[in-house]
């Protein structure tokens, strides 16, 4: 259940309630604040990624790639998909791609997900992806370093020209 944070019901702010919920879900069975066990299992027993372990961009992002695909026949190739694709102002060729590429980030569930609505990981890009990762990255103090150590052989280049 990923509901747009000003959605509403019959004039109940569901948008505001459900990560209100979230958030109560996060408190320890028991304590002050919890869900208790009885609402957790009414609300699974409707929606049971009411409160997903993953963060709730990727849930939205999901469910609006799931109305796609249920809007298509479950006619979409992901792996086709143009980058530029959107809908319902979610960048879903984007989305999808980030999907099949980070395949081994995601948990078993978000696998479980995505594979019912036809998206599978891409070896290559998951590949590309780790490739990428590995690259040592330089902080801004190794650039500084590395164009103050360059500026004299630039300088003594510019000066002779």
């Amino acid at each position: 259940m990923a509901a747009p944070a000003r959605a509403s019901v019959g004039g109940y702010a569901l948008g505001t309630w459900l990560p209100e919920l979230r958030e109560s879900a996060q408190v320890p069975a028991g304590e002050r604040g919890a869900v208790s066990p009885e609402r957790r299992r009414a609300l699974e027993e409707i929606a049971p990624w009411w409160c997903p372990a993953w963060p709730i961009t990727w849930q939205r992002a999901y469910a609006t790639a799931r109305q796609w695909w249920l809007e298509c026949d479950g006619r979409v190739d992901w792996a086709q998909l143009a980058q530029e694709t959107a809908y319902e102002g979610e960048q879903l060729g984007r989305w999808s791609q980030a999907q099949r590429a980070g395949w081994p980030d995601l948990e078993a569930d978000q696998r479980d997900l995505l594979t019912a609505i036809g998206i599978e990981a891409d070896p290559e890009l998951v590949a590309a992806k780790a490739a990428a990762e590995a690259k040592p990255t330089l902080s801004r103090g190794d650039r500084f370093v590395q164009g103050l150590a360059a500026e004299p052989e630039i300088h003594t280049r510019e000066s002779n020209d």
